[in-house]
């Protein structure tokens, strides 16, 4: 990824491996992996490219104190990358409820207190 693209974003993604369920604007549905995260955003592992501007609907579990916390996100493909074999997609969330948008940075804050302890 090039530098400049880690320079433009306004939240650091969060290294994770969250399964995904993808919805596709054709109806069919893939499972794939987040490899990084953040409040705003998401780099998705995939054995293909996505079309940019493309519309995806995400479906992924969360593991908090409280259990384990369904989230539901539309969001947009900005880029895509070759790494190693595989490609890494890059998605802006769209539409995230407000419950799901603070579990998700709850999620995250509780991951980066961890890497820094």
């Amino acid at each position: 990824m090039s530098e400049d693209l880690k320079n433009q974003r306004k939240y650091p993604r969060v290294p994770v491996r969250i399964q995904v369920k993808i919805g596709l604007s054709s109806g069919e549905s893939v499972q794939a992996t987040i490899v990084d995260l953040s409040p705003i955003g998401a780099g998705i592992e995939y054995a293909a490219p996505a079309e940019k501007g493309a519309i995806l609907k995400l479906a992924f579990q969360l593991r908090i104190k409280e259990g384990v916390q369904e989230c539901h996100v539309q969001a947009r493909v900005v880029h895509n990358y070759l790494k190693r074999n595989t490609y890494v997609i890059g998605v802006q969330f769209l539409s995230i409820s407000e419950e799901a948008q603070a579990i998700l940075r709850g999620y995250l804050s509780h991951l980066q207190s961890l890497r820094v302890s």
